[in-house]
């Protein structure tokens, strides 16, 4: 349509967003609640057991108003010929809401040992289950079915489940004598990390709009697929296997026409990650008079060489559907000689 400046038109042009803030939309409440037990055994260890959790309501939300209807004759082109409000005019229609809740439980142990008798060790568990609606700010991926958020209540994108990290010193004592041996087994500081935690959830989306309500900013790519079997598969399998058919995708179907998926959100939850790093370092040399000396320091990320597998392709219409194509790194070393003044 040419422009005319003495009788402007503003339409129709079909497709423009408009946004819309729910006139009842109040602020989020956030309840932290912790009991905590301690104890000291002796001098030197210090235990700790808590129980941590979190709830929050009216956390805000985006919902499309103006979602396609679904009907005899749909199509994805179509799409916004359904839209129930002006569709001559208006696409979708984001929302702002504050219809999602969240809740986070969880049981921390901590023991810990102070340096003492040359050495310290701490150890901590997690136990941990964290729910909501979303985990996603509101330009990130919404509600599959703009009008029903509940469906979309499960396991947050961020749960892991269980943490064990254990963390160490140990100075070793240096050696009386003289002598090349003497002067390289001892006075070493040893320190390591090892830290297991559980994998994070992800949902199976299907890849394609079968609900045909027409793609939005809310819901893009969010629909999900049906759910037909078990989707398990032993973690007894090599990792090749694992890699290759991370859970049973024979388990998932396209939804029909004009159907959502019946599989809930994020609840295939993904491969664990075990990180085991150590250094070694001894000091080689020390100037008189706080003039500094040399200092020898070995680095070791991933010393047992543990295979990380990365993330699981999620979306059923791919060819890779099921399987893991990346993973963390290696065994790495680095070695520095360090002059500290």
């Amino acid at each position: 349509m040419p422009y005319n400046p003495k009788n402007p038109s503003f339409g129709p042009y079909p497709g423009i967003t408009q946004s819309y803030l729910d006139p009842k939309y109040r602020q989020a409440d956030i309840q932290q609640f912790n009991l905590n037990i301690q104890h000291r055994f002796g001098a030197d260890i210090f235990a700790e057991a808590a129980y941590v959790g979190t709830v929050a309501h009216h956390l805000y939300d985006s919902e499309d108003l103006n979602a396609a209807v679904y009907g005899t004759g749909a199509t994805e082109a179509n799409a916004q010929s359904r839209r129930p409000i002006l569709p001559q005019y208006y696409g979708s229609m984001p929302s702002l809401t504050d219809d999602t809740t969240s809740a986070y439980n969880s049981l921390q142990v901590d023991v810990q040992k102070r340096l003492s008798h040359s050495y310290s060790i701490q150890v901590a568990y997690t136990w941990e289950k964290s729910i909501d609606n979303r985990s996603q700010s509101l330009l990130g991926s919404g509600a599959q079915n703009p009008n029903d958020v509940k469906a979309e209540r499960g396991l947050s994108d961020f749960n892991v489940g269980q943490i064990l990290a254990i963390n160490g010193i140990w100075d070793l004592p240096a050696m009386k004598g003289k002598g090349i041996l003497t002067a390289v087994a001892g006075g070493w500081r040893l320190t390591g990390i090892v830290r297991y935690n559980g994998g994070t959830p992800q949902s199976i989306l299907s890849g394609e709009d079968n609900a045909l309500i027409g793609y939005t900013r809310a819901n893009s790519g969010q629909e999900r697929a049906d759910i037909i079997g078990n989707p398990k598969l032993s973690f007894s399998r090599s990792r090749g296997a694992q890699e290759a058919q991370y859970f049973n995708t024979a388990a998932f179907l396209q939804p029909n026409p004009g159907q959502f998926g019946t599989v809930g959100r994020n609840t295939i939850v993904g491969p664990g990650n075990l990180q085991n790093d150590f250094a070694f370092m001894k000091k080689l040399v020390t100037f008189p008079r706080q003039m500094g000396g040399f200092q020898f320091r070995a680095d070791l990320f991933n010393l047992i060489n543990w295979t990380n597998l990365g993330q699981l392709n999620n979306t059923l219409n791919s060819s890779a559907f099921g399987q893991i194509s990346s993973a963390g790194s290696g065994r790495i070393a680095q070695f520095a000689l360090r002059y500290d003044f």
